[in-house]
C-alpha cells in the first residue's frame, strides 16, 4: 500500500468542529473583510496570528444551502523540521497543536480529517544521487505528450500543463534544495538528515485545483479518504506525459543539406570508414578524398558523442521513471 504525501492543501471544515480558545472574541481575531468567488461576504484571521506556511483562514457564514465554513490554505512547511514527512497519515494529528499554539484557534483533529479538500499538491519524493544532472535530462526533453505543455521555471525546476481547459492538473517536477535554501522558515529548522533528503530530492509534485480532477485522482474530497488512497496519482499523470518518450534513441539533426547527406552516408555504411572510403573515392578526386573523409570521421564522431549521451541521459530518466511508478 502507496502512502499519500500531501504539501499545500485548501480546506473547508464545518464550524462545530472549531472553538476559540482562552475565551477571546471572535471578531477580534477575524476583523478583516474578504470575499468568495462565489460573492459570500466574510471575515479573515488577523495576518499576523497566522502561523508560518498558513496562508490563510477565513470564516464564511451561513447563507441559503451555503453551510458556514472556515477555510484554510497551508503547506507542510507548518511541520518544521519534519516537514519532508510531509502531510500524511502520520504527521495530521500535529496540525491542530500547531495552529492553536499560534493562533489561539482550535482546529479539531476529527474536523481536519473530515474537512472537503478544494485544492491539493500530492508529492513524490524521488532520491537522486545526481539531481542537478537529472534537471538538465529533464529540460532537454522535448518530445512529451501533445496533449500537454511545457514551462521552464528555471534551470531546477520544470511546470507541465494539460492544455484541455476542462483540466486544471499541473505536474511540477523540480529539484528541492535551492528552493529550502531560499527558504529561512525551512533552512533554519532542518537537521543534517532533512539537508540529505533535500540534496538529493527531485520532486513531482501533482497539483490539482478543482473537485473533478481531485475526485478522478484520488477518488474522493474528503481529506481523511485522500490521505487513505493507496493509488499514485503522480504515477498516472507523469506517465500520461511522457509515453513513448525513448531517450536511447538517436534523435541529432542535420543543420544543413551537406550533413545530412554525409548522415545518410554513414548510416548506409553502419558506420564501417572503409566502406566509406571506398564509396567516396569512386565519385571524388583523389586530391579531395582525405578531404572528405575528415568531414566523414568528424560527423561520425558528433553522432556516436550525441547517442552517447543520449543513452546516458537515457539511464538517468529511467531510474527517475522507476522511482516516480514505485508505489
Amino acid at each position: 500500500m502507496g502512502v499519500t504525501i500531501l504539501d499545500t492543501i485548501k480546506i473547508h471544515i464545518l464550524p462545530e468542529y472549531v472553538e476559540i480558545c482562552d475565551g477571546k472574541p471572535f471578531f477580534d481575531l477575524f476583523r478583516a473583510d474578504c470575499q468568495k468567488f462565489d460573492g459570500r461576504a466574510g471575515k479573515r484571521l488577523v495576518k499576523g496570528l497566522l502561523p508560518p506556511a498558513v496562508e490563510k483562514i477565513e470564516y464564511y457564514e451561513e447563507q441559503g444551502e451555503l453551510p458556514a465554513i472556515f477555510e484554510m490554505k497551508l503547506s507542510s512547511k507548518i511541520l518544521g523540521r519534519r516537514y519532508p514527512e510531509g502531510i500524511s497519515l502520520k504527521t495530521i494529528h500535529l496540525l491542530p497543536q500547531i495552529i492553536r499554539n499560534t493562533t489561539g484557534i482550535d482546529f479539531q483533529l476529527e474536523g481536519l480529517l473530515n474537512a472537503t479538500v478544494h485544492i491539493v499538491h500530492v508529492v513524490k519524493n524521488c532520491l537522486i544521487d545526481e539531481p542537478e544532472v537529472l534537471m538538465d535530462v529533464l529540460n532537454s526533453i522535448h518530445c512529451i505528450n501533445p496533449k500537454f505543455k511545457v514551462e521552464s521555471l528555471g534551470r531546477t525546476s520544470l511546470l507541465y500543463l494539460a492544455k484541455a481547459a476542462s483540466r486544471r492538473e499541473k505536474l511540477n517536477i523540480y529539484y528541492k534544495y535551492p528552493e529550502i535554501r531560499k527558504d529561512r522558515q525551512i533552512y533554519d529548522v532542518l537537521d543534517r538528515a532533512g539537508f540529505d533528503w533535500a540534496r538529493r530530492n527531485i520532486r513531482a509534485e501533482l497539483r490539482l485545483s478543482s473537485h473533478k480532477d481531485i475526485r478522478k485522482r484520488l477518488g474522493s474530497n474528503v481529506l481523511k479518504d485522500i490521505l487513505l488512497y493507496d493509488g499514485n496519482p503522480v504515477s498516472e499523470v507523469f506517465n500520461e506525459i511522457f509515453k513513448g518518450v525513448d531517450l536511447g534513441k538517436s534523435h541529432f539533426m542535420p543543420s544543413n543539406l551537406n550533413e545530412l547527406g554525409l548522415e545518410a552516408l554513414i548510416k548506409l555504411h553502419h558506420g564501417d570508414l572503409g566502406s566509406i572510403r571506398r564509396a567516396v573515392s569512386t565519385i571524388t578526386d583523389k586530391s579531395n578524398l582525405s578531404k572528405r573523409m575528415r568531414k566523414i570521421i568528424e560527423m561520425q564522431g558528433i553522432m556516436e558523442s550525441q547517442m552517447l549521451r543520449e543513452a546516458g541521459f537515457s539511464s538517468y530518466f529511467n531510474e527517475f521513471e522507476i522511482i516516480v511508478n514505485k508505489d
